[in-house]
């Protein structure tokens, strides 16, 4: 039995409570502080149906604590670099804590173990094309590496090699198969044969699009070769599956004779 069958989703009263914490204390809050904007947005910002996946069918187990306010509480307890217990604490104690989350200001608060719980469950199921900004509801999460990440749209430009002149631009969302790299770069191979243009020149006069390994997609690299170019891409590194392994570049495959040989 799995968290999630043991609970159905919990939501927010709509009516506000006799001792409700914003209503009696929300203008002791900073203006422009996140306290006080997790009290005005969290409703947009983390909605409802964004994790409707996490529970059970409705009347199969008992409310779960709102996504609503687990989801402010998780982002001040990053913002705060807070442990699962004092963020616990913040949430019982601190008046701007329940502003923040919609809570009354006699509400005990919650277990502790309550953010490993929804930690360990939004972690598994977080949607990939959430909105992340009120203001700028196109916006989304992006990253090329866990290191690299960024907020925001994603750029795509492709240039004469040469040059420098710029042949193709396109602004996109940053999530989104239809928004990758090489899906981008495949409709920049269309718009130049369709314009019959010509981004590089190889020894044998045909096309050559140069990119880096994020564009060796088998779907990029097969509609470069469709239009009679050439594709220039520098490939993945290989990895060894497991410590002083093989790689493929180690074997060569006779696909004639069905054999295959270590070099």
């Amino acid at each position: 039995m799995t968290w999630d069958d043991l609970f159905v989703q919990g939501f927010e009263r709509v009516d506000r409570q006799l001792l409700d914490a914003a209503a009696l204390a929300g203008h002791l809050v900073p203006a422009g502080s996140m306290f006080a904007f997790l009290a005005a947005h969290r409703a947009e910002v983390f909605p409802d149906a964004d994790y409707a996946d996490l529970f059970a069918s409705p009347g199969v187990g008992r409310p779960s604590l709102p996504a609503t306010q687990m989801a402010a509480v998780l982002t001040l307890q990053a913002l705060y670099d807070c442990s699962d217990r004092e963020a616990a604490e913040a949430a019982r104690f601190d008046v701007r804590w329940k502003v923040a989350i919609g809570a009354s200001l006699d509400d005990r608060g919650f277990d502790p173990s309550s953010l490993v719980y929804w930690r360990n469950r939004i972690a598994r199921t977080v949607t990939e094309d959430r909105v992340i900004s009120t203001v700028d509801p196109e916006a989304r999460h992006t990253h090329k590496s866990p290191e690299a990440r960024r907020d925001g749209y994603r750029a795509h430009v492709a240039a004469e090699p040469e040059t420098g002149i710029i042949t193709g631009e396109k602004l996109t969302k940053a999530a989104g198969p239809l928004n990758s790299d090489p899906a981008v770069a495949a409709e920049f191979v269309a718009a130049d044969v369709a314009g019959d243009g010509d981004v590089s020149q190889d020894e044998q006069n045909r096309p050559a699009w140069y990119a880096d390994s994020a564009y060796g997609t088998g779907d990029l690299r097969d509609a470069i070769e469709r239009a009679g170019h050439r594709a220039v891409i520098k490939p993945t590194p290989l990895r060894v599956p497991v410590a002083d392994g093989f790689t493929v570049d180690d074997f060569t495959v006779d696909e004639q004779r069905g054999t295959v040989h270590h070099l």
